[in-house]
C-alpha cells in the first residue's frame, strides 16, 4: 500500500514540475513593450463595459484621470443595465472632466436576442469612438500613472495588430488568496503561445480585461457582431482575428494594469466555471484534467492517514515546503504575500471541485445578474 502511496506523491510532483516546466517556457513567448519606444504619438479610445460596477469604476477612473489626457481620445463608458448606482457616480465624473467622459446606458429591452451582453456593449461603444486606437479595459481594471504614454509611444503598435495585455492580479479574500496562485499557474502552463504565434493555426488568445486593437482593424473582421452568441468573447474574438490574418500578440503589462478579480466567492466561483466549461476538450480530457486538479490537492496527505508513520509526516512536511517553488515563474503576474504559495492545495481543491461542476454538472453560469449557458 506504502507504493501506491509514493505513486500519488510522484504523479503530484510530476504535475507540478510539469506546470513549472510548461509556465517557464511561455513566460520567455510574453513579450516586453518597455525597451521599444518612440516619440509618434497615437490617440486613444478607452472603452469600459461596466454592469453594476460601483464599488470598482471610481479607482478605475481615478487611474485614468491620473494619465496623460493629451493621448486619450475619449473614455466611452457603456452601461448594460446596471441598477446600483453606476450611472450616476460615472456622471460626476463626467462633471468633473467636461468632454473626456462619454457615459451610454443600454436597457434590458435593447437586447432583443440572447447575446452576451458585453459583447453588445463593447460593439455598441467601438460605433462610437472617435479614436483610432481602441483600448479595451474592465471595470475592475485600474492604471500605472504612465501607462497611456507608454502604450501610445510604444512601436510595437500596427495596424494588423491587436495587442493583450497580461495584469498584475490583486486579492483581497481568503478565497482568491488560495485560488489565484494555482488558477495562475494553471492558465499560463496551457497557453498554447507558440500556436498562437503560428498563423497557420487558429488558437488564439486575448486577455479580455485589458486589450487594444485600431479601429479599422477591428471593423475589418466584422467586430464583435460575429460573436455575440460565444459566452466567452474575448476568447472568440481573438479567433476571428486569426482566422482573418491578423496578428495577436501577449504582452506584459504588470507594470501598466492591476487587476482585482472578484468582491465574493459566488463571482469567483461563476467565472471560473464560465473559463472551464467553455474549453473545447473532449470527455477524456475533462476526466483528466478533473484528476489533475484532485491529485494536486490534499488527497497526497489524506491517503496518507491509514498509514501514519513519523517518517511519512516529516516527508511531506518537507515536500510541502518545497512545492510552493514551482509557482515562481507567475510571481511577477500577482501581488501576493509569501504564504500563500502554502495554499496551494486549497487552491487545487476548489478548482478540482468547480471543474466537476463545470463539465459535468448545470450549465448555467450566473454573472453579474445575468445568466448564460455554458
Amino acid at each position: 500500500m506504502y507504493y501506491f502511496f509514493f505513486i500519488i506523491i510522484g504523479l503530484h510532483f510530476l504535475f507540478l514540475v510539469t506546470q513549472y516546466i510548461l509556465t517557464s517556457r511561455n513566460l520567455f513567448l510574453v513579450e516586453n513593450i518597455f525597451d521599444d519606444l518612440t516619440q509618434n504619438r497615437k490617440k486613444i479610445s478607452v472603452i469600459i463595459p461596466v454592469r453594476n460596477e460601483v464599488d470598482r469604476i471610481g479607482k478605475c477612473l481615478e487611474s485614468l484621470l491620473a494619465n496623460d489626457k493629451s493621448a486619450i481620445e475619449e473614455v466611452l463608458i457603456i452601461d448594460n443595465g446596471s441598477n446600483d448606482g453606476t450611472g450616476s457616480l460615472v456622471k460626476k465624473y463626467q462633471i468633473k472632466c467636461k468632454d473626456m467622459i462619454r457615459y451610454f446606458y443600454i436597457k434590458d429591452s435593447d437586447f432583443n436576442l440572447p447575446d452576451n451582453r458585453k459583447a453588445v456593449s463593447l460593439d455598441y461603444a467601438v460605433q462610437k469612438a472617435k479614436g483610432n486606437w481602441l483600448l479595451f479595459i474592465d471595470a475592475d481594471i485600474w492604471l500605472a500613472n504612465d501607462a497611456i504614454k507608454t502604450i501610445v509611444t510604444s512601436k510595437i503598435l500596427s495596424k494588423n495588430l491587436a495587442i493583450s495585455f497580461v495584469p498584475k492580479h490583486f486579492t483581497s479574500t481568503w478565497w482568491e488568496k488560495c485560488w489565484l496562485n494555482p488558477y495562475l499557474l494553471f492558465n499560463s502552463s496551457s497557453y498554447k503561445l507558440k500556436k498562437m504565434q503560428d498563423h497557420n493555426t487558429s488558437h488564439a488568445i486575448l486577455v479580455g480585461a485589458c486589450w487594444l486593437i485600431n479601429k479599422s482593424t477591428y471593423l475589418s473582421v466584422g467586430g464583435f457582431q460575429s460573436v455575440y452568441s460565444s459566452v466567452v468573447e474575448d476568447y472568440a474574438f481573438a479567433e476571428l482575428l486569426k482566422r482573418n490574418g491578423k496578428k495577436i500578440k501577449l504582452v506584459d503589462g504588470t507594470k501598466l494594469f492591476f487587476l482585482k478579480n472578484y468582491s465574493s466567492f459566488k463571482q469567483l466561483y461563476s467565472t471560473t466555471k464560465k473559463g472551464l466549461a467553455t474549453m473545447e476538450i473532449n470527455y477524456i480530457v475533462k476526466i483528466a484534467l478533473i484528476i489533475f486538479f484532485l491529485i494536486l490537492s490534499f488527497l497526497p496527505l489524506i491517503l496518507m492517514i491509514p498509514f501514519f508513520s513519523i517518517y511519512l509526516v516529516v516527508y511531506m512536511v518537507i515536500y510541502y515546503l518545497i512545492t510552493p517553488l514551482v509557482f515562481l515563474p507567475i510571481r511577477k503576474w500577482s501581488e501576493q504575500s509569501w504564504y500563500t504559495y502554502f495554499y496551494y492545495p486549497l487552491g487545487y481543491l476548489l478548482l478540482f471541485i468547480i471543474s466537476c461542476d463545470a463539465f459535468f454538472g448545470s450549465k448555467k453560469v450566473t454573472w453579474r445578474g445575468v445568466d448564460y449557458r455554458v
